[in-house]
């Protein structure tokens, strides 16, 4: 059995986020001290812990999805090379999602989208130094990000198509490729619910303009997580449903081959034997019906409520802080 190695991922090494944190905070600091030399007043200091504490919650998920993954990784593989995914394409999967070429530059590019912001919206308009400050600490949060989202993707990317060879059936969903997606499509939406919140809440506390855009971005947002969440499962989905209707035909078939023995039998020479597997045939027919296709217990129902509810909560701020302000 040949050993699964993945690349060592640039932005889980405890140097680069030494770095990369202490950068962050040498130049949010700048920008506030930076501030209160200009303005006599600091209007963002929230602002900037917020998007700091969501940067630290970004890289703990970070580093906790990448344990996670390669701790499991050849375990993962064992399981289903034996239902005959050939290694060639789960190497290829497995470290596509941590490609630090992809990453950079997606980071970067996402970067630059956000950290440009304070010039289209015209933040700090008579500070140009306050804002060029803003600008790169915004470009420092959000490279981060970029590299995260990238490999967000491929991790779905990832799950969905291994769940191509998982092995289910309609009780046991013990199978450890089964409970590997389902356990990192749970943890790694939720760690993006969370990061978002704090971004979102953020720009509450920060000088650049609130609007509509802000509640219409909370609630797409919650939108892409919970179908992020439930699309790696759908090849998990689609292998107990077919399970499920192969159940129905058999048991619907046993169930008419009993009615009809009754049907043949006169009135008073019915065996009650036929009645009892009748009954029987119809019990297990509406239980295997109420079968959940989607691999969602009551526990995952409320995990896809604490990460809508956690999506949300900048939009009830939001209304809280009108009525405050009135």
């Amino acid at each position: 059995m040949n050993k699964i190695e993945i690349k060592n991922w640039i932005v889980t090494s405890k140097y680069f986020q030494s770095f990369y944190l202490l950068t962050l905070l040498s130049v949010g600091i700048l920008y506030i001290v930076w501030q209160n030399i200009k303005t006599q007043n600091i209007k963002d200091s929230l602002f900037i812990g917020l998007l700091f504490g969501g940067t630290l919650v970004l890289i703990l998920g970070i580093n906790w999805i990448y344990l996670y993954f390669k701790s499991k990784l050849n375990s993962l593989y064992e399981s289903l090379a034996s239902k005959k995914m050939d290694y060639e394409s789960f190497f290829d999967l497995s470290n596509r999602i941590f490609t630090n070429h992809s990453n950079i530059i997606a980071g970067i590019i996402y970067g630059f989208l956000i950290g440009l912001s304070p010039f289209y919206l015209n933040t700090w308009e008579e500070h140009l130094q306050l804002r060029i400050i803003l600008s790169v600490f915004l470009f420092i949060v959000n490279f981060l990000t970029g590299c995260a989202f990238i490999s967000l993707i491929n991790l779905f990317i990832f799950s969905y198509k291994i769940g191509n060879f998982i092995k289910v059936e309609l009780y046991d969903r013990s199978d450890l490729s089964a409970q590997f997606v389902l356990n990192i499509s749970k943890w790694s939406s939720l760690i993006a619910a969370i990061y978002i919140s704090f971004c979102i809440c953020s720009i509450y506390f920060s000088v650049l303009p609130i609007g509509g855009y802000t509640i219409g971005y909370s609630i797409f947002s919650g939108i892409i997580i919970v179908v992020a969440y439930i699309f790696p499962m759908v090849p998990i989905r689609n292998a107990i449903a077919d399970k499920k209707k192969e159940a129905i035909q058999n048991f619907s078939k046993k169930l008419q081959h009993e009615y009809d023995q009754i049907m043949l039998c006169e009135s008073n020479e019915i065996d009650n034997a036929h009645l009892s597997k009748v009954e029987y045939y119809i019990k297990v027919l509406e239980q295997t019906s109420k079968i959940q296709t989607l691999p969602i217990g009551f526990k995952t129902i409320w995990n896809i409520t604490y990460i809508i509810l956690i999506t949300l909560v900048p939009v009830v701020i939001q209304e809280i802080l009108k009525h405050i302000l009135k």
